[in-house]
């Protein structure tokens, strides 16, 4: 049986009480205090991106208005300290048992904003204030290492003296040009995002944003501090931290809070902890579990979706346990027996989406799927409709949840606005008197952004036939596509068998090599090989055992094999031949099943247009690196220009025309002879207004578009409209032309890109550095683009230093802007940029 003791402001350790208190970093450090960490601590091990990274995206998201409430403070962890007894008249000396990280970390970010506080022309009290939270003034000290406010263990000092009295980024990269230890690195990491952040801004703007910066620093970050007196155990107390027990959790603050609120209201604690918290405590709630980039134990992931569905807005993970001692403190909230009653019950709704129980057969499905999506933030959505509503009520509106998200994750469009939009939804479902299923079907239809664009029947025939969903894809989610469309494949006449489908893989009908069995003509039908083997009409599942044996074997054994082996009906009517015809016949077939089985109200009722393709949730290495070896095989398609595509279809068309992003995708040219150009490519270059000839408009019904401002003859010219040859040539028309101007300087940009894809190739080859997010934005944002975005960058890319730490500058965006042939592409200062970074670092 669980015991629970409780102290004001206090928590146990083998039945000695410690003082625990929540202090934001004002009254932590601008006092004059030591925090000496032992010898025998490890050194500072914190990580960019598993700390560095979120404490910095905290401290931003605690500058935004929407934080500025009395509840947006940001908890920092836990840091447990010891009394040392020192002269009378010394500053006063703590041990830290536990959080030297912690306070390491935090010294360095502040140090940084310090710095460049001093550097700017910003207000002086400014410094003054960040000053006072990292040096010590004790003028009867002759240690000049006393002013820092915490002081390493040995290993760490020297390189946090200089961190932290450097003064600026360049004084400190001027005293570590090379081999920099991580102290410094967190260092320069804090300064580069200050440097970046104070540059986004006007100078009027900076001021009003630094004084909310310095105010959020001193009195908008929390630790809790536990500070051991004499009778205290250090060493087992740190133990019991770090070795036999855990660190303390947004949810421990929480147990302790409100069950320290019912001791001091006379409530029974022992028989409400049993009744309701007791089930939060065994290992299943902290088990971790993924929420974006970061792991946390389920139970604070849950709390953080129990207090979104409670509160309607966004609880930031470093704000559950301030957010939910305001929650506490509201007048109109439950009383504490109901209150904790509540979260149980939600608890239990909550954990039944792993085990499903208290789901029925459709909503056990639902979670499943949900899993393979693997987006948590439609949690508190979910968790109102299965706690607020009956199973008949709830059933539409779950329907409409499932078809919105697997049409979005079929048509392979991103899920990076799910956040804000289930947010709404929420608000929307607190507010309604509507049945539950009217609502969140109206809420979608309704949706007019182009992001939350809800994929019509035409969409997903489109991502069935055209889009490689197996290169692009996550196999798991291929693996639920074809396991929903064999889910809704029978008939009435058809026995109903259950099939463990995480046992099954992904096989293509057509192989990937098939150059053995599968001969093609050269030309078109070679491009349409290439086009259609990673299509769905292409793929099916099978056992393991079993595509291992089809291999990549001729169709007639393949066929026979599936039809003696396989008990899925997607695999039991194949037809006797397979080829090009079959593969796209195929493709309409499981789209029609994937629409009945994901019904949606008519497309008209959602006027947004289709997502641009660079909003595309894919495997964007695992397309270009399909590019890359496609580049390498015999008669590869090469490389398409979609810039000189709009050139094209414009020029085709009578003068003054105007085309949509969507007329300009669908149109054919010599780029793309089947009119398959990408939407999202066409619509970021016309906003950015990189097509020579070309300005961006709109039509008559506000759609972006785009038409001719000198129209410029085509290097090879289309077929003219009839109206536009018998027209005669005005003044304007007889301007010299500088077409092949164009056309070279698009070639250039076609081999500047190619160059680009075959840098990241030789760097993962040759001096084994893997750039995927290089790789993905020359994807998104074409060659040229990604170069003069790094060049623009105010620091150097961590590509970069990456090929510079291996000896590889050669192998640098820099070192190829900097290629003769590439001269007429980039401006004279973005060449001398390239050309100082590399002679900075010695090339």
């Amino acid at each position: 049986m669980a015991c629970l003791a409780f102290r004001r402001h206090g928590r146990t350790w083998n039945g000695n009480a410690v003082e625990t208190r929540p202090l934001n970093l004002k009254d932590l450090f601008r006092r004059e205090v030591r925090f000496v960490v032992p010898l025998f601590q490890r050194p500072y091990v914190w990580t960019k991106e598993a700390n560095w990274e979120p404490l910095w995206d905290d401290l931003l998201a605690a500058l935004e208005p929407a934080s500025n409430s009395s509840d947006a403070s940001h908890f920092l962890g836990a840091v447990v300290l010891d009394h040392v007894r020192g002269p009378l008249g010394t500053t006063e000396v703590r041990q830290v048992v536990d959080g030297q990280q912690r306070l390491t970390t935090l010294q360095l970010l502040l140090a940084a904003i310090r710095d460049l506080a001093q550097a700017s022309d910003l207000p002086d009290r400014f410094y003054r204030s960040l000053y006072r939270l990292t040096v010590n003034d004790d003028e009867m000290s002759d240690d000049p290492d006393q002013i820092f406010k915490v002081w390493p263990t040995n290993a760490d000092r020297a390189p946090f003296r200089d961190a932290m009295s450097a003064g600026s980024e360049a004084e400190l990269l001027r005293r570590y040009p090379s081999s920099r230890p991580t102290i410094v690195q967190a260092y320069l990491f804090f300064a580069d995002q200050a440097n970046a952040w104070a540059a986004s801004m006007s100078d009027a703007d900076l001021a009003k944003a630094f004084e909310r910066l310095v105010e959020v620093l001193n009195t908008g970050m929390y630790a809790v501090v536990i500070n051991l007196d004499g009778g205290d155990n250090p060493q087992v107390i740190f133990e019991s931290l770090n070795a036999r027990g855990t660190p303390l959790r947004a949810s421990d603050l929480v147990r302790n809070h409100v069950f320290h609120a019912c001791d001091q209201e006379g409530l029974p604690v022992q028989k409400l902890y049993e009744q309701h918290w007791a089930r939060f405590d065994d290992g299943y709630w902290r088990e971790e579990v993924s929420q974006g980039r970061l792991f946390r134990p389920r139970l604070d992931a849950f709390l953080g979706h129990f207090l979104t569905m409670e509160l309607g807005r966004e609880v930031p993970a470093a704000q559950l346990f301030m957010t939910f001692r305001t929650y506490l403190k509201q007048p109109a909230r439950p009383p504490l027996p109901e209150l904790l009653a509540r979260f149980a019950r939600y608890g239990d709704i909550y954990s039944g989406l792993d085990t499903g129980a208290g789901l029925d057969a459709y909503e056990r499905g639902f979670a499943d799927r949900l899993r393979a999506l693997d987006t948590s933030v439609i949690h508190p959505v979910l968790l109102r409709l299965l706690g607020g509503y009956g199973p008949d009520a709830r059933r539409p509106a779950i329907a409409v949840l499932d078809s919105f998200l697997m049409r979005r994750m079929i048509c392979q469009y991103t899920s990076k606005n799910y956040n804000r939009l289930m947010l709404d939804l929420l608000q929307r479902l607190g507010v309604s008197t509507q049945p539950p299923g009217d609502v969140v079907r109206e809420f979608f239809a309704g949706q007019t952004a182009q992001s939350n664009h809800w994929p019509s029947d035409d969409d997903i025939r489109h991502a069935a036939t055209a889009r490689r969903l197996y290169r692009a894809g996550n196999k798991r989610r291929l693996r639920l596509i074809l396991g929903l469309v064999e889910q809704h494949s029978h008939t009435a006449k058809t026995e109903r068998v259950v099939r463990d489908l995480d046992n099954l893989t992904v096989e293509h009908l057509l192989p990937q090599s098939w150059e053995a069995h599968w001969p093609v003509a050269p030309g078109d039908e070679l491009k349409r090989r290439h086009d259609l083997v990673d299509t769905l009409g292409n793929l099916t599942l099978a056992t393991q055992h079993l595509n291992a044996a089809l291999s990549n074997g001729p169709w007639p054994a393949k066929r026979a094999a599936l039809l003696e082996h396989s008990a899925l009906n997607i695999n039991r009517t194949l037809p006797n031949t397979w080829g090009h015809d079959e593969i796209e016949a195929r493709a309409g077939h499981l789209a029609n099943v994937l629409c009945r089985a994901l019904p949606r109200p008519p497309a008209t009722t959602n006027t947004a247009e289709k997502p641009d393709t660079t909003e595309r949730l894919a495997d964007v290495e695992a397309e270009v690196e399909a590019e890359v070896e496609r580049a390498m095989v015999h008669e590869a398609p090469r490389r398409r220009n979609i810039g000189l595509h709009i050139q094209r279809v414009l020029q085709a068309r009578p003068a003054g025309t105007v085309l949509t992003v969507s007329q300009l995708a669908s149109a054919t040219s010599e780029e793309y002879p089947t009119g398959a150009a990408s939407p999202g490519a066409i619509r970021e270059r016309l906003n950015r207004g990189t097509v020579s000839g070309v300005e961006a408009t709109t039509n008559q019904a506000g759609h972006l578009a785009g038409t001719l401002v000198n129209q410029p003859t085509p290097a090879t010219s289309p077929q003219p409209a009839p109206a536009a040859a018998a027209a005669p040539i005005t003044a304007q028309q007889a301007v010299p032309r500088t077409a092949p101007a164009v056309v070279d300087v698009a070639r250039l940009q076609i081999d500047f890109h190619t160059a680009m894809v075959n840098v990241y190739a030789r760097a993962r080859d040759e001096a084994g550095y893997k750039a995927t997010f290089f790789l993905r934005m020359v994807a998104e944002q074409g060659g040229l683009e990604a170069a003069r975005q790094l060049l623009h960058s105010p620091a150097v890319s961590d590509g970069f230093r990456a090929l510079w730490e291996r000896g590889r500058l050669d192998l640098t965006v820099e070192a190829l802007v900097l290629e003769p042939k590439y001269r007429d592409l980039f401006t004279a200062e973005e060449r001398q940029t390239a050309q100082q970074r590399l002679k900075k670092l010695g090339r």
